[in-house]
């Protein structure tokens, strides 16, 4: 379903089947596209990315998926274009209201070791995203989806997202997570 509005402009040529994903190499108003179905899961969208990268030659990347709001000013229908990501299911835990945020890393070859929590963007990428979503006709969202009962256009927000292999559906938790991250939605591929 996710996938469905960018197969609706894809030219499929062929397709590639290579570790174990399927990848539909095409175009999209006439630019070379390869599209994949990853899977649920941070792990299932690395592999596939890390597969791409390996494989085509490849500019950039765009993860497409639905999330669940943090920020509570957003409602169903609505676009946040990640400026920034966070793993916040990377936690360690003293008990289920006492975690604190590990901070993720990379080890130069001089043996230099950088730690972040936060992993940014491409900020020409999430301009060019944002300028997308500006110029396109987004679906109304129709009324009976919404608590108003009213239809409504989607707004854009340019946002942190939340990435974890959990889904979180407890609301103290998510209201502490934005506290402590300033998070506008979660998902569970970034």
């Amino acid at each position: 379903l996710e996938a469905e509005p960018v197969l609706r402009e894809f030219v499929s040529e062929r397709n590639v089947t290579a570790y174990g994903f399927l990848f539909m190499l095409g175009t999209i108003r006439k630019k070379p596209v390869v599209v994949t179905l990853c899977g649920i899961g941070e792990e299932a969208a690395a592999a596939a990315t890390l597969a791409m990268v390996s494989l085509f030659n490849l500019k950039w990347a765009v993860n497409i998926g639905t999330s669940g709001a943090h920020n509570p000013s957003l409602d169903l229908g609505d676009v946040v274009i990640g400026a920034k990501i966070v793993n916040y299911g990377a936690r360690r835990y003293g008990s289920y209201t006492d975690y604190r945020f590990l901070r993720l890393g990379i080890t130069w070859s001089n043996g230099t070791r950088h730690r972040f929590l936060y992993l940014n963007s491409t900020p020409w990428l999430v301009e060019l995203a944002r300028n997308a979503s500006e110029q396109i006709e987004l679906p109304e969202v129709p009324g009976n989806l919404l608590p108003t009962g009213t239809p409504r256009k989607p707004k854009i927000v340019v946002g942190t997202i939340a990435s974890s292999d959990l889904w979180t559906a407890n609301a103290t938790l998510i209201t502490e997570i934005r506290k402590a991250l300033n998070t506008d939605a979660e998902e569970m591929e970034a």
